[in-house]
């Protein structure tokens, strides 16, 4: 799954819902698991100065823009505890969560922290080796109208539920429903699927 309601009320208490403004704390290293196999990736975040966490508060959606050398980690572990690969990841800071695939080919990321639904790389698939397959803006998985009807906080739009994934061939993105709002009682979900070998946006 994507992000956890569990999760996202967490967020939400370090993230007050207000029209005009929200405010994140700095990310921590993460683990996500294959539930099936137990292939493991590891998140290391992009570690933010005090002043840019505290730009990042204002909603810049970029670290404060801030010119660094370092860059956000993920590891791939086999159940054995092999290390399959390291590589640097496409967001600036880190993604707010992740998912492995059962055999451990797929890893896809959701989403930027400081910046839920913004950027180029909302949902990003890596393959066997940890290369990119691809990179997906909102607006490549729902199109502009969609995306732009999205109930937004200062910087982020709030566009989605549980993903999973439909074998070692799709990954089925949760997605909020036209009309349906994301913190209503009772948001409702539309699903989109995904296909891993190349990224291609293939329908519901």
């Amino acid at each position: 799954m994507s992000m956890p309601r569990v999760l996202i009320c967490a967020l939400l208490t370090l993230v007050p819902w207000a029209s005009h403004a929200d405010s994140w704390v700095q990310p921590e290293v993460r683990s996500y698991a294959s539930d099936a196999t137990g292939y493991t990736f590891t998140v290391e975040p992009l570690l933010l100065s005090i002043q840019q966490l505290s730009l990042l508060q204002q909603a810049t959606g970029d670290a404060g823009g801030a010119a660094n050398a370092e860059y956000p980690k993920g590891r791939l572990v086999s159940p054995s505890g092999d290390l399959l690969w390291e590589s640097r990841l496409v967001n600036r800071i880190a993604p707010v969560s992740a998912l492995v695939s059962v055999s451990g080919q797929f890893v896809v990321t959701f989403d930027n922290w400081g910046a839920i639904g913004e950027g180029p790389d909302v949902v990003v698939i890596y393959g066997r080796a940890g290369q990119v397959i691809r990179a997906l803006s909102l607006t490549d998985i729902v199109g502009p109208q969609r995306a732009s009807a999205l109930r937004r906080s200062i910087s982020s739009r709030w566009w989605s539920g549980e993903h999973r994934f439909e074998s070692e061939d799709f990954l089925v993105l949760t997605v909020l429903a036209e009309g349906s709002d994301f913190f209503s009682a009772d948001p409702q979900y539309d699903t989109i699927r995904v296909r891993l070998a190349d990224g291609e946006v293939v329908g519901g």
